[in-house]
């Protein structure tokens, strides 16, 4: 019975031995394998963009970009999970039948509104008898309610002369009241410029401390060694340019010969001094490892003096908010 059970026990620590063997192998591939891309972009006499994303020799690729229109393509093993221009196709029959629906309703609802028009009809006959009595009774009434806005008029001449005086009391006080604002307005103006000059005094003492310094050049090479880690290997432009005004295009070609040491290998520019046009084909591939990003954001989360800096902002931040 023992000797059966350890043979279980051996069998299952052989699975999930497995098991982590593989985690672990799969885990090392997203790190360490990397993810490589391709961008390609040209116009002639149209113009095309084409992006393509491959990992581990295309198990998972991604294809994306415009021709006539945009598309969008994820494969797994060759077999597309996402395709967008499929999923574009069956909304419209959705629209189609949604559309087929609303014509009939818009029919049902016509048909009804035909039946009470001539309900209406009636009623609108019997409203106007009834409105011809009522304004026969209102010109009865007329001749004693003016008779009763002359004797008002009487009064309200008599009642203007305090009124007068009340009107220019009360404008005194408003204008006092403003002055009283602007005097207001001026000393909270003065005192947020004192607060604003403590905070540059503050941000200049932060700037110019150790932490901040030894910060910036941590994230300064971190930030470079993932540049050099996603920067294309291979980068190819050319380009076919011209403008209306000659001058312009000396203008592009000065600033490219400005900046030949440093893309010269790459970009090539072709000058037509007599035609407007901008044509040209761009071919771009690099790759991308996981592990350099991940290494790179760690070493920028747990420094101390990363922290320290964060700290203090989130402190200065808080005492501002309560103020």
């Amino acid at each position: 019975m023992l000797h059966i059970i350890w043979i279980i026990l051996k069998i299952l620590f052989l699975v999930i031995l497995c098991i982590l063997g593989i985690l672990v192998i799969v885990l090392a591939a997203i790190l360490f394998v990397p993810i490589r891309y391709r961008i390609q972009a040209w116009k002639e006499q149209t113009a095309e963009a084409h992006v393509r994303v491959s990992w581990l020799w295309h198990i998972l690729s991604v294809r994306a970009g415009y021709h006539e229109q945009g598309y969008a393509v994820v494969r797994l093993f060759g077999i597309p999970i996402y395709d967008r221009n499929r999923e574009k196709k069956k909304p419209e029959k959705k629209k189609t039948e949604k559309k087929i629906t609303k014509k009939k309703i818009t029919e049902k609802k016509k048909t009804e509104k035909r039946k009470p028009e001539k309900e209406n009809t009636e009623k609108t006959e019997e409203s106007k008898s009834v409105s011809e009595e009522k304004r026969k009774e209102s010109s009865g009434t007329d001749a004693g309610i003016q008779k009763k806005i002359e004797t008002g008029a009487e009064r309200e001449t008599s009642e203007q002369q305090p009124e007068k005086k009340r009107s220019i009391k009360s404008f005194f006080r408003k204008l006092y009241q403003k002055l009283k604002n602007i005097q207001y307005t001026i000393r909270g103006f003065c005192d947020r410029i004192k607060d604003m000059a403590k905070q540059v005094s503050y941000y200049k003492a932060v700037w110019e401390s150790g932490e901040t310094r030894r910060a910036f050049a941590l994230c300064k090479a971190q930030l470079y060694t993932v540049w050099k880690d996603i920067r294309p290997g291979r980068l190819s432009v050319h380009l076919k340019a011209g403008f209306d005004d000659p001058s312009v295009t000396g203008q592009v070609l000065a600033v490219h010969g400005m900046l030949y040491p440093w893309i010269g290998q790459y970009v090539m520019i072709e000058p037509d001094f007599e035609h407007e046009i901008l044509e040209g084909r761009a071919d771009c591939r690099g790759k991308i490892t996981v592990f350099v990003l991940l290494l790179a954001a760690g070493r920028i989360y747990f420094n101390q003096d990363i922290r320290y800096l964060l700290k203090v902002l989130k402190k200065e931040s808080s005492e501002e908010g309560g103020r």
